[in-house]
């Protein structure tokens, strides 16, 4: 027992000897072991986004060869299609004579004479576009007015150029919606007048057979009849207001 308990002890010293002098050791060095520490947990930090980008260029560089093996082989189908059929690319519309020469022809289908529908909703049209234009040149002045009342500290004068302001607006809003709707229904009538035209058209001497079973130029021709005609009625309607509203503000400008 008492060789036991002295080995015990002996091995209890060792071990504290050690630790000791490992502390010692750790003490004495500890600025070189803290360096170290941070310079390996540095590299390793470089290394792994070093690692990082190069498998994200890696991805990337697959990614864009797959696109273009996509793309090469969508042209290569194109081109075979192209040469098979022997279609020709299609033409950019350009303002030049042909254009308008069309645009003419539609325009005399749309609108057949002077005692026309459509000639009668034109002219309202004007007419309450000129309207809008005198409130606009109305409702300039009045903010003008409106600001130098501010300016001269006139409070009475200005709850009146307020109140005013306020009035004209209720004019202003029906004129608005007039021209929504005389826009809107020129739209219609247009549409109505070439969908007609179309179908007359279409539907005579079997021009519909000829059109989806003898010339393959057309595609969906009823899908073009009932989608195109409604564009280009809208496209129509308001290409004379955005004309006409200009135009009649840089003249009522330049009469002032």
């Amino acid at each position: 027992m008492a060789s036991q308990s002295k080995l015990s002890a002996g091995h209890a010293r060792t071990v504290r000897g050690i630790i000791s002098e490992l502390t010692k050791l750790y003490l004495h060095n500890r600025t070189r072991i803290s360096r170290a520490v941070w310079i390996t947990l540095f590299v390793a930090l470089v290394n792994r986004v070093r690692a990082a980008i190069a498998e994200q260029k890696a991805a990337s560089q697959r990614e864009a060869e797959k696109r273009a093996a996509r793309k090469g082989i969508i042209q290569a189908v194109a081109a075979e299609k192209d040469d098979g059929r022997g279609k020709k690319k299609k033409k950019k519309v350009e303002l030049n004579r042909e254009f308008f020469r069309s645009l003419l022809r539609l325009l005399r289908i749309v609108m057949p004479g002077w005692r026309s529908k459509e000639m009668r909703l034109l002219i309202s049209h004007s007419f309450f576009l000129v309207i809008r234009t005198l409130i606009s040149l109305k409702v300039a002045a009045m903010d003008g007015a409106i600001v130098k009342s501010l300016v001269k500290g006139d409070g009475r004068e200005f709850l009146t150029r307020i109140v005013w302001w306020m009035l004209i607006a209720v004019p202003a809003t029906f004129t608005n919606s007039m021209l929504s709707w005389h826009q809107a229904e020129l739209s219609l009538k247009y549409r109505a007048r070439l969908t007609q035209f179309i179908h007359d058209k279409y539907l005579s001497q079997l021009t519909f057979y000829g059109i989806s079973a003898l010339d393959d130029r057309i595609k969906n021709p009823d899908q073009l009849i009932a989608v195109d005609v409604a564009k280009f009625s809208n496209s129509l309607a308001e290409l004379y207001s955005n004309l006409a509203k200009p135009l009649l503000d840089m003249v009522s400008i330049r009469n002032l």
